[in-house]
């Protein structure tokens, strides 16, 4: 697969470092619009990674129109810039484009770059994905267990009560109430589509945990906490859409 860095030095070689890994890359890098335009063309690489500091994201897109190819685009904002996002919204889309605002650690944008191409690796044996997803039944009853949802999204049983606006108690004695099931079962499809897009749970703890614009700077967790999972599952099966397309 090809990657082409479209950013300064020092992020340049952050960024080849984080495709590092399990799957092959062939790295390209440029500095300048008319190389970037060069490089788009003649290798149509799979990834960019665009620094919006070193290059006018507007002006780019006005020559070539990113959003309507195979290449899945990383923007990487500069924290120092105010109102930042804004600059890059209109060109941001579920499972094709994302960003990351400067400064990161490598793990992180490691993430954000196997979001975006995570469906090319998607396995497509059923047996191996259902194997993949942790167990979120009672194994006496059948029914989903909100103790094993809990867990799996990282945060405790009485937050979970506090978001499905239960009674902790209530559900610390019977989390597999029948009652519930309706509302546990938006939960566990949020993390079945999760599964499918990063595969290893710490993917998908990095991913929750990531502030997002599409929720005005909160992460996936705070609406899942808060009482919005339906809103998490809209933007996780936008990004499983738009992956797969």
């Amino acid at each position: 697969m090809k990657a082409l860095i479209a950013a300064k030095s020092d992020v340049q070689l952050k960024t080849r470092e984080s495709l590092t890994g399990e799957k092959k890359w062939y790295v390209l890098t440029v500095e300048n619009e008319q190389d970037l335009m060069s490089g788009l063309d003649s290798e149509n690489p799979e990834l960019l990674v665009l620094d919006t500091e070193s290059f006018n994201v507007a002006e780019v897109f006005d020559q070539v129109n990113l959003l309507e190819r195979a290449t899945k685009v990383l923007f990487l904002l500069d924290n120092q810039v105010p109102d930042s996002t804004e600059n890059i919204r209109t060109f941001l889309r579920p499972g094709i484009s994302d960003y990351l605002t400067k400064p990161f650690d490598e793990e992180l944008l490691r993430h954000r770059i196997f979001s975006l191409i995570s469906a090319s690796f998607l396995n497509t044996d059923t047996k191996t994905k259902q194997n993949l997803l942790p167990e979120l039944h009672d194994r006496k009853t059948g029914r989903l267990d909100a103790k094993k949802i809990a867990d799996v999204l990282g945060i405790s049983l009485k937050a979970l009560s506090a978001a499905l606006d239960k009674n902790y108690r209530a559900l610390h004695k019977t989390p597999h109430s029948e009652k519930i099931q309706k509302e546990l079962a938006v939960y566990k499809r949020i993390i079945e589509v999760l599964y499918e897009l990063f595969q290893k749970p710490e993917d998908i703890h990095i991913w929750l945990n990531s502030p997002s614009v599409d929720f005005g700077g909160k992460t996936p967790l705070n609406l899942i906490t808060e009482g919005y999972a339906e809103a998490v599952l809209d933007l996780v099966k936008d990004v499983q859409e738009g992956s797969a397309g």
